[in-house]
């Protein structure tokens, strides 16, 4: 049976460390794509399908002066999709399109970005807070950091986002 070098003693492994949970500085540092959704992407599903959408996918990577400066994170913005305009929040009563709208404008402009009309920018370098939490990952065995985008999002210390025109809607 082959034997393989590993580099290093699996004893002297150091086990991935969580970020606490809390707000932190963030950067974008790739272009922003938009992309389908998974029932978007699903050839069953299809375009016409209910929550059929697309999501702005936004690669962030932590500010912070610790430890935890350069862990990179990826937040999907949901844009509104088949349906929204009908779903309403059973907590809050918002449409689920008004609540996408509020949530994606107020990133963009909490990042440095631009909402005019019925659109939004986002650019590569924009920078502000989200905040950081911990759950388990898909397999259920490890545990993991994530963004929890529904906390919304903040402007750094100092920055002052910016709005254009008066309207929100995508």
């Amino acid at each position: 049976m082959p034997t393989f070098l590993l580099g290093k003693s699996v004893d002297d492994v150091i086990e991935p460390e969580l970020m606490p949970k809390d707000w932190y500085p963030f950067a974008i540092y790739k272009e922003p794509t938009q992309e389908p959704n998974k029932v978007m992407a699903d050839k069953e599903q299809g375009p016409l399908a209910d929550k059929a959408g697309y999501n702005v996918i936004v690669d962030i990577r932590c500010l912070d002066e610790s430890e935890y400066k350069g862990r990179v994170f990826r937040v999907y913005l949901s844009l509104p999709g088949v349906g929204d305009d009908e779903r309403r929040n059973p907590v809050t009563g918002q449409t689920t399109i008004d609540g996408k709208v509020q949530r994606n404008a107020k990133f963009a402009q909490d990042f440095g970005g631009t909402v005019e009309g019925d659109r939004f920018s986002l650019a590569l370098g924009g920078s502000g807070m989200l905040y950081v939490t911990q759950g388990m990952d898909l397999s259920g065995q490890n545990m993991i950091n994530s963004i929890d985008i529904f906390a919304g999002s903040r402007p750094l210390a100092g920055s002052e986002p910016e709005m254009v025109g008066n309207e929100i809607p995508f």
